[in-house]
This record gives C-alpha cells, structure tokens and sequence, in this order.
C-alpha cells in the first residue's frame, strides 16, 4: 500500500511518490512550475503541453520548491497527495488530497474514492 493518495487523473508520466499533477486534458502553459522547481518538474514536448514531475524532492530545498510548484498554480492540477502535517499545512487548501482535523488527524475528505 502506497503513503500517498494515488488521485484517478494522476498524469502518467509522473514519477511515483505523493507530488504529482492531473492530467487535464492540455495545460495552461504558463510554466510557473517547471520555472520554479526545474529539477523536479518538466513539461511533455506534445500538444497536450502536461506538466509533469520528473523527481520527488529528496532535500529540504527541494522540498520548498515542490511546495511552491504546487503553490504557484491556480489550476489546481499541479498537488500534493501525502500525508506530512508539516506539508499540508504548507500547501494553498484545495491542492493537497489529504486534510488535516481538528484533533490533528491526516484524512482523506469526504467523497474521495
């Protein structure tokens, strides 16, 4: 069993691990991402344009750039699917899949699959 929420739109070409982006269809082509975390995160050369991440963060630097990523992007296909407090606290509400309770519990909200 994955420590991650592994969301039904996760885009393919994602490397496994909890950040990751939805594939939508085509993006919005701002590359606010891949410029803020381009270890991390690329874009598909085909049409669809899919923001992908390359590599999960492995050092704290890292780890601020991914948040930011995830952050930076007003659609919202660009989140977070662990269940680090410290994390999802640091995420905009709406892009990470776990939430966190009154009583400090990690859990998924109502309605996910």
């Amino acid at each position: 069993m994955k420590d991650y929420y592994e969301h039904l739109g996760r885009a393919k070409e994602n490397v496994e691990g909890p950040f990751y982006t939805v594939d939508i269809g085509s993006d919005c082509g701002c590359l606010l991402p891949e410029e803020t975390a381009p270890t991390l995160v690329k874009t598909t050369e085909d049409r669809r344009g899919q923001t992908y991440f390359i590599k999960q963060p492995e050092t704290e630097e890292e780890l601020i750039d991914a948040i930011e990523a995830v952050n930076i992007c007003d659609i919202h296909d660009v989140r977070y699917g662990g269940k680090d407090p410290k994390i999802i606290r640091a995420i905009e509400e709406g892009k990470s899949d776990f939430i966190i309770k009154k009583g400090g519990d990690v859990v998924l909200p109502e309605g996910y699959a």
